[in-house]
C-alpha cells in the first residue's frame, strides 16, 4: 500500500476540465502516466453491461446529452465525444491496457444503492489478469463490504464528506459522514473532502496507521492545509511536486 501514501493521485486523470484535456479521458491518463501520477478514475456498467470509465450518471455535463450511462449500450456510448474534443468515453479495458502497470490507479465504485455486486463484480473481472497496482474506493459502504468479502485481497477505500450536497435522511448523513460502516466493511485507507480531513476521528484512524487521503485538492495552498492531516492527496488543476 506505500503508493496510495506517497504518490499523488491526478482525479479523473491528469485533465484540463475542458475539451483539451477532458476528465476520464485516454489522454488525461496518458498525461498522468507521462508525469508518474498515480489515477484516480470512475467506473460505472452500461445497459449491456460493459464497465465504462466515466463520472456522472447521465452524459449531460460531459456529453450534451440526457441520456444515462445505465440506459445505453456501449456501441451507442461510443458515438460520444467528451467536450466536443475527439476523445470518447473509454472502456475500463482499454483503460488498463493503456497504463499497463506503469502507474498506480485508484478506482472508484460509482453504486448509489445499497443492493451491491453487479458493477463490482464486473469491475473484478476486468482486473482479473492485470498485474500493476490498483485501489478501489466508493462512497457506498456496502460495495466496499462487497470487496471485503468477496475479494479481500483488493486494497479498499472508504471515501467520504459532510454530505451537505447531497439529498438523503438526516440519519444516513450522520451515519455516513461519520464513517458509521468502517466496523464491518474495515477499509484499509479513508479518503475525505478536504474541508473535514482534520476530523478528531480520522486523526484517531491515522494514528491506527490507516492512510487518510484528501480530496480534490486544487493548489498548492490547499495542499498545505491538510498536510499534517493527510498522507496523500486526489488532486486536479496544478502539478503538485511528486
Amino acid at each position: 500500500m506505500n503508493w496510495i501514501k506517497e504518490i499523488p493521485i491526478a482525479h479523473r486523470g491528469l485533465h484540463s476540465n475542458d475539451s483539451n484535456i477532458p476528465e476520464n479521458s485516454l489522454f488525461a491518463f496518458q498525461e498522468a502516466i507521462n508525469k508518474g501520477f498515480a489515477i484516480e478514475l470512475d467506473v460505472r456498467l452500461t445497459k449491456d453491461k460493459q464497465v465504462v470509465v466515466f463520472h456522472d450518471e447521465d452524459l449531460s455535463r460531459m456529453c450534451n446529452s440526457s441520456n444515462k450511462i445505465a440506459e445505453l449500450d456501449f456501441n451507442q456510448i461510443a458515438l460520444f465525444q467528451l467536450f466536443s474534443s475527439d476523445q470518447k468515453i473509454p472502456l475500463f479495458q482499454e483503460v488498463l491496457d493503456l497504463v499497463d502497470g506503469k502507474v498506480p490507479i485508484l478506482i472508484e465504485i460509482k453504486s448509489e444503492s445499497p443492493k451491491v455486486g453487479e458493477i463490482e463484480q464486473s469491475t473484478l473481472n476486468t482486473l482479473k489478469n492485470y498485474s500493476g497496482e490498483y485501489a478501489i474506493q466508493s462512497f457506498n459502504p456496502f460495495s466496499v463490504i462487497w470487496f471485503k468479502k468477496n475479494a479481500p485481497h483488493v486494497i479498499r477505500g472508504q471515501l467520504s464528506s459532510s454530505f451537505d450536497d447531497i439529498k438523503m435522511s438526516p440519519l444516513l448523513k450522520i451515519l455516513l459522514k461519520n464513517l458509521f460502516f468502517n466496523f464491518v466493511a474495515k477499509p484499509n485507507f479513508i479518503a475525505y473532502e478536504k474541508e473535514g480531513v482534520a476530523k478528531k476521528r480520522l486523526k484517531n484512524l491515522r494514528n491506527k496507521n490507516i492512510p487518510i487521503l484528501a480530496w480534490t485538492i486544487r493548489n498548492e495552498g490547499e495542499r498545505l492545509k491538510v498536510d499534517s492531516f493527510a498522507d496523500n492527496i486526489i488532486f486536479e488543476n496544478f502539478l503538485p511536486q511528486n
